[in-house]
């Protein structure tokens, strides 16, 4: 397990923390894509409480974020000001939320790497441009191992235990990240059969409840727009290798997904629990049937308290891509923009260049997942087990 220390100095926390807002702002000034549009249409819906699923197909998660989002836009229209303060309360909501995953960091390491990881580029630019709240979910999901971690000193069911099922219960209305990590905690050792029991069942049971808020009207919507929902169907640690996975049916996708993350909390079963979830966040990013420039935070907690140099070169490499990515900074777009079909004959470096940072762009997710995938057989010795097999094997033949 890893070890756990205190922090005291609140006013560099306070420093640390606005010096983080400011920069995250800073980084919106920079525009915004689908993503932010769709928080423009879903928080003038629920401002005035409508059914956001009767309302609107561009909503795909649990109530929680919308209806936070929907108090934001009422205040601010209410008092008369921009649509710029709305995304001003959007960016501190993300910041907070990665102080928080930054204090779980601090709990389980030290404090320079809780704030390495507070000024980490990819939550910079997730929270600040891209406005996702993938880490509000991841939050919550943290704490939540916190409060189990207190929990398991006593075979009895106590506080802690409720305290740890609302804060799973919470990150999966908002986002549902953790869907399998129920299945994870029923197998693993630290549990008895009892807890393993309710938090089996409770957080999935209460994710399903809170849908049944908006039936009927909004049935289509949460059917097609939650639960079948399919994102980019790409499973990149498969497809961006191997070019005829690319042209499988998305069911596939999801199915080999689900069984993957079956099969992985199956051979974790023996880990502790701050290691668990950490190790459940990068598996799910590694496998995930649709990966997206959200699911780039999912990871970094346990890059940053495992990771080796896979570490480094997830940051770096990320940065770039999201900087020329078109729902990044767009910079490729632009230097396209700039060029035309005499100038490329013309040029034939320029031409080069150019292709190389498209195939740079290309690969991108493929080169995360694996990243993310190689840490976690290091770590877990599951890459020694499986190159000892495999010198056995060449031996034998």
């Amino acid at each position: 397990m890893f070890k756990e220390i205190n922090f005291k100095n609140k006013w560099s926390l306070f420093g640390v923390f606005t010096l983080g807002f400011i920069l995250r702002v800073l980084l919106s000034r920079f525009g915004y894509n689908y993503d932010h549009e769709s928080w423009l249409i879903v928080g003038e819906i629920t401002s005035t409480f409508k059914n956001i699923f009767a309302e609107t197909s561009r909503y795909n998660y649990g109530f929680v974020w919308a209806y936070l989002i929907g108090l934001y836009y009422a205040v601010v229209t209410g008092l008369g000001l921009s649509l710029g303060f709305y995304r001003l309360l959007i960016i501190f909501t993300l910041t907070l939320a990665d102080a928080g995953i930054a204090y779980f960091v601090y709990r389980k390491s030290n404090i320079k790497l809780a704030v390495l990881f507070f000024f980490n580029p990819i939550s910079l630019f997730i929270s600040g441009f891209h406005n996702q709240f993938d880490n509000i979910a991841i939050m919550l999901a943290l704490f939540g191992i916190l409060a189990l971690e207190k929990a398991i000193k006593s075979n009895k069911l106590n506080k802690y235990d409720i305290f740890s099922l609302l804060l799973f219960s919470f990150s999966l209305i908002t986002k549902h990240i953790v869907f399998t990590l129920p299945f994870w905690l029923f197998l693993n050792k630290n549990l008895i059969l009892k807890r393993k029991l309710i938090y089996f069942a409770i957080p999935p049971m209460l994710f399903l409840f809170n849908f049944t808020l908006f039936l009927p009207d909004g049935w289509n919507n949460i059917l097609n727009n939650v639960f079948l929902y399919d994102s980019y169907n790409n499973m990149p640690l498969i497809s961006g290798f191997i070019p005829f996975f690319s042209t499988f049916h998305s069911s596939i996708f999801r199915n080999v997904f689900l069984v993957g993350m079956l099969i992985f909390g199956w051979l974790f079963r023996n880990e502790d629990l701050d290691r668990l979830v950490v190790l459940y966040l990068m598996v799910m990013f590694s496998i995930t049937s649709a990966m997206a420039n959200q699911y780039f935070v999912m990871p970094l907690v346990g890059l940053f308290l495992l990771g080796g140099v896979e570490k480094r070169v997830y940051l770096v490499w990320l940065s770039i891509y999201l900087i020329f990515q078109f729902d990044g900074l767009n910079l490729l777009n632009i230097l396209f923009s700039f060029t035309t079909k005499d100038l490329l004959t013309e040029s034939p470096l320029l031409h080069m260049g150019l292709q190389l940072i498209s195939d740079f762009v290309r690969l991108s997710y493929s080169m995360a997942a694996w990243l993310v995938m190689i840490t976690i057989l290091r770590e877990t010795g599951l890459l020694k087990k499986i190159g000892t097999k495999l010198l056995k094997k060449g031996a034998e033949l």
